[in-house]
């Protein structure tokens, strides 16, 4: 018993050594400079492309003018660097979240940057514009007595569904969390807009107030995290 007690004090040790480690890497690569193609890299320097927003890091010391991406022998891709943005619709108190329409799909709002550090990633009348690259998307907002409805993130700019939701039931029972989730790959700067499909008109469908004195209605929400 003393053995396994010791062993499970070695592996947890060797855990958090190993965190902590992976911390401290992700840190250094964090602060790493700009690729350029006339600098002499050292062997393990971490280096920022910005065309695509990756770090890599060198695996073989000296000067190459191919780019990062294109030259796997030299660069290995160690991902993104605080590439994440969050976007929500915050309304006055006591706002509705928004009316419903039979058998149709409307654009949730979103109007509020919690955070953005995506490059060239914007957002303006419930519209993200996203660049070109790989990303996780994350997508929520309420719904209330709308019958059988869904979420999804729709790619405007080619008139395509990136990412569609389960289906739900609101007809009987009280409002729910919709979801919309999964990794999608952009060829170009693309239109997004989150939009929900219901069954039935109702004027709170789109959710309904908390009515919190001095707090904003918080409703629909998408958060987005580049891979690649």
């Amino acid at each position: 018993v003393a053995a396994s007690v010791v062993n499970n004090a070695n592996e947890a040790l060797a855990s958090a050594n190993a965190a902590q480690a992976s911390a401290s890497a992700a840190l250094a690569v964090a602060g790493a400079p700009v690729w350029s193609a006339a600098t002499n890299y050292a062997s393990g320097s971490a280096v920022v492309y910005l065309p695509n927003g990756g770090t890599y890091r060198c695996l073989v010391a000296g000067v190459d003018a191919t780019a990062p991406p294109l030259n796997p022998a030299k660069w290995r891709q160690q991902g993104f660097v605080n590439e994440f943005a969050h976007f929500q619709v915050q309304l006055p108190t006591d706002h509705l979240g928004g009316a419903t329409t039979a058998i149709t799909f409307t654009s949730r709002s979103l109007n509020f940057t919690l955070a953005n550090t995506i490059a060239n990633c914007t957002l303006a009348s419930n519209t993200i514009s996203l660049p070109a690259g790989s990303y996780d998307l994350d997508a929520v907002a309420p719904a209330f007595a709308c019958g059988n409805t869904r979420l999804g993130l729709y790619n405007v700019t080619d008139g395509v569904w990136l990412v569609e939701g389960h289906n739900c039931n609101t007809t009987s029972g009280p409002g729910v969390i919709l979801t919309s989730s999964g990794r999608v790959i952009l060829n170009g700067t693309k239109q997004i807009q989150l939009r929900q499909w219901t069954s039935v008109t109702h004027q709170f469908g789109l959710g309904v107030p908390m009515s919190i004195a001095g707090r904003p209605e918080i409703y629909s929400a998408i958060k987005i995290q580049r891979v690649g």
